[in-house]
């Protein structure tokens, strides 16, 4: 998949929220979210695909593979990523719950360059860079590309 590589090159930003897939961190308002390592990849895999519905089964085998798990393990990671985002089941901003099938990310996601937000100090030096907007459209193009396939 050419296209993660760009798409990790870019933070996942929502509402208070940015997400660096680099570094598997969730911070709001600058702050880092304490998160499990399961949920965190829960997370990614639902920002990668936001506005696509993601069935339980796609979100079990992207994150824990071919293991054998119990979907009580899906739940406890969405339980904490809601308790995290602060966003109720009942009414959701952020993850939507399609009953029987699945999960969807439905809160407004920017790709924003790694670091915009000054919580990346190393490699900040590319302001200006004549290859940060084509890498951003790149990866704003592939985003795109999934969600009209």
């Amino acid at each position: 998949m050419e296209h993660s590589a760009h798409v990790h090159a870019f933070d996942h930003a929502f509402d208070h929220f940015r997400f660096d897939g680099q570094r598997h961190e969730l911070r709001r308002d600058g702050t880092p979210v304490a998160l499990e390592p399961r949920a965190i990849a829960v997370l990614q895999d639902l920002l990668l695909h936001a506005g696509e519905l993601r069935s339980r089964e796609a979100l079990l085998d992207a994150v824990w593979g071919h293991r054998h798990v119990t979907p009580d393990v899906l739940n406890r990671c969405i339980a904490q990523l809601r308790r995290a985002l602060d966003d109720p089941a009942g009414q959701p901003h952020f993850i939507q719950t399609v009953h029987r099938l699945g999960y969807r990310f439905v809160g407004d996601v920017r790709l924003e360059p790694t670091g915009a937000d000054g919580s990346d100090t190393e490699g900040s030096d590319t302001e200006g860079s004549d290859t940060e907007g084509s890498d951003l459209d790149d990866a704003m193009d592939a985003r795109q590309r999934r969600r009209t396939d």
